[in-house]
């Protein structure tokens, strides 16, 4: 907390808070991404119990797990399938956001070598991970499962965020990140005779202060929300279809006459830097798309949460001030929003597409299914989505 110039902007304490070298939630050992031993053997268990119970005693301690390490490696597999069938042109090249431990990127570099050795050979996979820690065993567990694609350059694990990307490509390259913009800071803005016309500020003292928005960012984030369409009449109509516990957590979300939005402002940021640098970006990005309802009042409001010691204890916080440097803030992810990002620099709207459908469609088999037939890898996290560009 010692770096920030108080009072400060509600995304910058957010940013220290997840991200201080020093201090930072993911910049300790003790608060990093979890990962599991080995794959768990789906076909072996024999239902929704026991996948639960197996799964529960091999969470790590203190640290959460996100799909592709549940699902490894068949998550990986099935972004691996997709990418081959989306390449335009003679070799695959592939920027990763967040590369945590490693496992997607392992996922992917396996299903390559195993159905498409040409791409293996000629690929080009550049891992850009925040957290010295993790860049350190991303680059330990690939470059001894790939040794050759390692000492060839062909893989680069990359120490710095991908806000500081500043490599020119003018080829197609796919943009990966698998629940990375749910931790990317937010902005906090606050209607004013019923506009949204007042940003936040944090105070030395930890209370937020409300003032006219000045911040260039805020503005063209805010912008670009205020553009953004009404759901049609079919987006309606799917959400529907999603079921009971989905439309619960919308109805959830969802305030009829909101005071405050959290805006994702490095999200918008993070498509800016990538335009600039990227002629041809793919973006493959999941997230969730919704949360359960939570402490924290506001559109998009963040869950602030600490791991426990078991796969389902956590204790969660009603404001993101709260316990600095030591809680997760993730953000539910308006996936709607994206393609307005998208519309605002490609001039195209990209594609979502509901994490069970893009499994349905580039999974090259049941590769979870148990022995009673549930698949968790296409019914469990009903609430996350994919964005992809067209």
């Amino acid at each position: 907390m010692d770096k920030l110039k108080f009072p400060c902007l509600a995304r910058e304490f957010i940013h220290e808070s997840l991200y201080s070298a020093s201090t930072g939630y993911f910049m300790k050992d003790s608060h990093q991404l979890g990962s599991l031993n080995q794959p768990l053997r789906y076909h072996d268990l024999k239902g929704v119990y026991n996948y639960n119970q197996i799964l529960g005693e091999n969470y790590p301690k203190y640290a959460f797990l996100t799909p592709v390490e549940i699902f490894q490696p068949w998550y990986g597999h099935s972004i691996g399938n997709y990418c081959l069938q989306k390449l335009q042109g003679p070799s695959l090249k592939i920027l990763e956001i967040g590369g945590g431990t490693g496992t997607c990127a392992l996922s992917i570099l396996d299903f390559l070598k195993k159905h498409s050795i040409k791409n293996y050979n000629t690929v080009q996979y550049y891992i850009c991970e925040i957290s010295p820690i993790l860049s350190k065993t991303c680059s330990q567990r690939i470059s001894s499962a790939h040794p050759e694609l390692w000492a060839s350059g062909k893989v680069k694990v990359i120490n710095k965020s991908a806000l500081d990307w500043d490599s020119k490509i003018r080829d197609q390259i796919f943009v990966i990140g698998l629940e990375v913009l749910d931790n990317l800071p937010h902005d906090r803005i606050w209607k004013k005779n019923g506009n949204w016309s007042l940003q936040t500020r944090v105070s030395q003292d930890l209370q937020e202060i409300h003032e006219d928005i000045t911040d260039p960012l805020i503005h063209s984030c805010l912008d670009s929300y205020l553009r953004m369409p009404s759901k049609s009449d079919s987006e309606i109509e799917q959400e529907h279809k999603e079921g009971f516990l989905y439309n619960l957590l919308q109805y959830w979300i969802s305030q009829k006459n909101p005071d405050s939005l959290f805006l994702p402002t490095i999200s918008y940021q993070f498509f800016r830097n990538i335009f600039q640098h990227l002629s041809n970006p793919h973006f493959i990005l999941a997230d969730f798309d919704a949360l359960p309802k939570n402490k924290i009042s506001g559109l998009n409001a963040p869950i602030v949460s600490r791991k426990g010691n078991l796969a389902h204890e956590a204790q969660d916080y009603d404001t993101y001030l709260a316990e600095f440097g030591n809680v997760d803030i993730f953000f539910p992810t308006n996936f709607r929003l994206l393609q307005q990002f998208h519309r605002d620099f490609r001039g195209t709207s990209g594609s979502v597409m509901k994490s069970y459908k893009f499994m349905e469609n580039f999974a090259k088999e049941n590769w979870t299914e148990l022995k009673t037939g549930y698949r968790p890898l296409f019914d469990d996290f009903r609430n996350t989505s994919f964005f992809l560009s067209e």
